[in-house]
């Protein structure tokens, strides 16, 4: 096997159907201690996926009913190129530190790590906003249009989040490795969208118009970065003394070298970036700022699906990691299928209303004037939907240390997206942008989930996540294209509901609870009582027969440092 196709790997890897030689009998214990940080993780995810879709979607409705659609496009051009300089300043550090103290096991040599990322990147993110203050200008020429404003102000205000993006990346990548989402989740995920919507909703009272905007935006990063990082100042050490160990368990063939695994993955960031906001940055290349800013409504929309799962997928790669150098590879093919289920669950309810309802979806959202992206709303969610339903391909490849060939499926679909969008755009406008997207969308995970495949039979179709599926499209299809009412506000709950009742019913119905549901049930009942019991019981009597039932939970951990 030729070295682009396994990175760092000390040793062959078995036949996909024979035994590996080093590979550990699947245990209750480790599927237990998998099954803990799973369901830890997505339960703090899932109340903050709650939180942000409200507090984004109340921020873009304040922004979008008071600047014009050329600003609202404006805004959206300087957040998605602040997106790429913020990638591109990270150079991979955050993903590489991640993935990396998954086999550094001592304390030494994790506290070397953190030490090692938190030096590098706090230069490298000052020089990055310095520079693009400097050269906000050179940056903003391609975008120039005429008798539209300059976008110089834009980008130099933009500076100082792209600096604080960036280290803000890397922190949370450290508790990220730690197999830990709640920083990510209080700091990135809701104090970030609350600031900007305090600061936005001030400086508009004030009447500080579209510069109010920009400035909240910077506002918010300010204080979201400076809460992230007294918070790692105060919990990171403790963390690590608690969870790490005196000498390297497992098998270490998977490690990779950190220096390379961050220029490997710096390079699928800043190509994921393509696959990401190439689209958007063309459309506004070849159109004017009014259709970017409907573009970029009905993208603001697909991307709320992509919240809830990219929480999941946060804390799958460094569990990936994990039993990779425990060998448990069965335990990922089990805890595969549970963590889509899981991504899809929460993306389903709001599929069906914004496709079926998208100029509904765009005039509620974001106002009247943004309906002309419900063409380009219907192709990208159900795009974003199938992609989601193929599960955590690319996190998984790049958790078996396979970055290289991440880095090359990245290529191609960050072309992919670039090609089609200079085909498309000029024709056809934001249909083609949708379209482009669409293709990159689906064509990574798709490259990712065949590789892992084939090395390692891992794969999101089995029965208890494609039998539910199929029941619930035989439902939900028919309601929404026959039956759907006129969308209104008072039927918008039940139009979102609905999906995620009928899904789960069906899960019920035929019997397909998972291992890790339950355990997500249990972790419930752990911290609110008695009132989730009946969730937990109701899980126990609907498993999937012949599982392994997770043990029961230890004790809630006192908070304050170990003794």
């Amino acid at each position: 096997m030729s070295p682009l196709e396994r990175e760092g790997s000390a040793e062959p890897e078995p036949a996909p159907n024979e035994p590996a030689p080093n590979e550990p009998a699947p245990n209750a214990s480790r599927l237990d201690e998998t099954l803990r940080s799973m369901s830890r993780g997505t339960s703090v995810m899932v109340v903050a996926t709650l939180l942000v879709v409200v507090l984004q979607f109340f921020t873009r409705a304040i922004v979008t009913r008071n600047v014009t659609t050329d600003q609202w496009g404006e805004f959206n051009l300087g957040f998605s190129l602040a997106s790429l300089l913020a990638l591109t300043a990270a150079f991979g550090i955050p993903t590489a530190t991640a993935r990396s103290l998954a086999f550094e096991q001592t304390l030494e040599a994790r506290f070397a790590l953190v030490r090692k990322a938190i030096y590098v990147s706090v230069p490298v993110g000052a020089v990055a906003g310095i520079l693009v203050y400097v050269f906000a200008g050179a940056i903003a020429a391609p975008f120039a249009k005429a008798g539209q404003p300059s976008l110089t102000p834009v980008f130099q205000l933009f500076s100082v989040s792209i600096a604080l993006t960036m280290l803000s990346n890397v922190l949370v990548g450290i508790f990220q490795g730690l197999e830990r989402a709640e920083p990510y989740a209080i700091f990135i995920q809701i104090v970030n969208p609350a600031l900007f919507l305090a600061f936005t909703a001030a400086l508009l009272g004030l009447r500080a118009g579209f510069e109010g905007v920009l400035i909240g935006y910077v506002l918010s990063w300010v204080g979201s970065f400076a809460g992230l990082a007294v918070y790692t100042y105060r919990r990171l050490p403790p963390l690590l003394r608690r969870l790490s160990t005196k000498e390297f368990t497992g098998d270490a063939s998977g490690r990779v070298p950190f220096v390379a695994l961050s220029v490997t993955l710096f390079g699928v960031a800043a190509l994921s970036y393509v696959t990401s906001y190439a689209d958007t940055l063309l459309l506004g290349v070849f159109r004017a700022a009014t259709p970017v800013g409907e573009y970029s409504s009905a993208m603001t929309l697909t991307r709320l699906l992509l919240v809830g799962t990219g929480t999941v997928t946060f804390i799958y790669l460094p569990i990936t990691s994990r039993l990779r150098r425990q060998r448990d590879f069965e335990g990922l093919r089990s805890t595969y299928i549970t963590v889509t289920r899981w991504m899809t669950l929460l993306a389903v309810p709001f599929t069906f209303v914004f496709f079926f309802d998208a100029r509904f979806s765009l005039a509620f959202s974001f106002g009247p004037l943004q309906v002309g992206g419900s063409q380009a709303l219907m192709i990208l969610v159900v795009a974003n939907t199938l992609a989601i339903a193929l599960g955590p391909s690319v996190s998984t490849l790049g958790g078996l240390g396979e970055t290289r060939l991440v880095l090359w499926f990245t290529v191609v679909s960050a072309l992919s997206n670039v090609v089609l969008c200079f085909v498309l755009i000029p024709p056809y406008g934001l249909v083609g942008a949708a379209v482009a997207w669409s293709v990159a969308r689906l064509v990574f995970p798709a490259l990712a989930l065949a590789r892992i495949y084939q090395e390692h039979r891992i794969t999101p179709f089995g029965r208890t996540f494609v039998r539910p599926s199929l029941l619930s499209l035989a439902i939900l299809l028919p309601v929404f294209v026959f039956l759907l009412p006129r969308p209104t506000l008072i039927w918008l709950p039940i139009l979102v509901l609905f999906p995620l009742v009928v899904f789960l019913g069906s899960i019920l119905l035929l019997r397909c609870v998972e291992p890790g549901d339950l355990h997500f049930a249990m972790t419930l009942e752990r911290r609110l009582g008695p009132v989730a019991r009946p969730i937990r019981r109701l899980l126990e009597a609907r498993l999937v027969p012949g599982s392994v039932v997770p043990e029961s939970l230890p004790p809630r951990r006192p908070r304050g440092p170990p003794p």
